[in-house]
């Protein structure tokens, strides 16, 4: 394993990514500048074939729901030991998932069911569900916006407020602002 580009910012990491070209970007979920899950989506939407694996002390399953939406191929909490994140970032250069695939899909059924009727996140607008059918079958920001004629600016828009409406207000650190 060779580390090949470091960044402490989500500005830094999108000037080192497509100059570094890794196979794997660890993520931290808190940056100064910004959620690492918009950096996750920024860089899986510019550079489709790099993996990203969030790094974060939320251990719960809306913390991992918003990395799935996200794009994330895995997600670590801060409290692994060297040995593990070094075989965990193998595994997923590797083509293996660190998601659970039963959890995986129990995200991907949820995207595509919206939320309840009794939810109270309401209801998601057509544009909306379109988002969310999408992400869920693992298209990038760019190839929505592709798709839909929309601008990338317009996709990130509306992800980062389907992100908002289905994680609870407890882990708005970690969502795009």
């Amino acid at each position: 394993m060779i580390v090949v580009g470091e960044a402490g910012t989500i500005a830094e990491a999108l000037e080192v990514v497509p100059a570094c070209r890794p196979d794997v970007a660890l993520l931290d979920a808190r940056l100064p500048d910004g959620s690492g899950l918009e950096l996750c989506r920024d860089i899986r939407s510019a550079n489709p074939s790099v993996r990203c694996v969030m790094l974060t002390s939320y251990d719960d399953s809306e913390a991992v729901f918003a990395a799935v939406l996200a794009g994330a191929s895995g997600y670590l909490l801060k409290q692994i030991g060297a040995m593990n994140l070094a075989q965990s970032l193998r595994d997923v250069a590797a083509g293996k998932p660190l998601l659970d695939p039963r959890f995986v899909q129990r995200v991907l059924h949820t995207l595509r069911a919206g939320p309840g009727i009794d939810a109270p996140l309401g209801a998601l607008t057509h544009r909306e569900t379109e988002m969310l059918d999408l992400v869920a079958d693992g298209f990038t920001n760019r190839e929505i916006a592709e798709k839909t004629g929309l601008s990338e600016r317009s996709v990130k828009a509306y992800v980062s407020g389907l992100i908002s409406k289905f994680v609870s207000p407890s882990l708005s650190p970690l969502l795009p602002h």
